[in-house]
């Protein structure tokens, strides 16, 4: 697995795992949670980003351009934003024992799927 293939991987799969905190930390607008999951996920974010604000002012201005540009990619922000819809469902699910949310949801988060995504978007586009 070449260097940006590897990145790819390692950012699709925190992204999945954290839609809102990778949005939060690259400046991508996003809408008021609507549940305690989606603020705890946003809180990350925001602690994050304060945490990374030296880094990404001085020498992460690339790296934030290169993922904000992958986000901002068809397939990845779709990716995104189904997984913004499966947590919501899941919760939605949680009380009545189906499982379809919560089996995407947990498929969505492997590092597996993250690295298959990876390389998909990598024959798409050229970075």
């Amino acid at each position: 697995m070449g260097r940006t293939e590897e990145a790819l991987a390692l950012f699709i799969h925190g992204a999945l795992n954290y839609p809102r905190a990778a949005r939060v930390i690259l400046g991508i607008q996003t809408a008021p949670p609507e549940s305690s999951h989606e603020a705890r996920d946003h809180n990350a974010g925001i602690d994050m980003y304060r945490d990374l604000n030296d880094y990404l002012r001085k020498e992460g201005r690339r790296a934030c351009r290169f993922f904000k540009g992958v986000v901002k990619n068809g397939r990845v922000g779709a990716l995104l934003n189904e997984m913004d819809l499966v947590i919501r469902r899941r919760h939605e699910q949680h009380p009545t024992g189906e499982r379809e949310a919560f089996d995407r949801m947990t498929q969505m988060q492997e590092q597996e799927f993250a690295r298959q995504e990876a390389q998909e978007l990598l024959r798409e586009v050229d970075l």
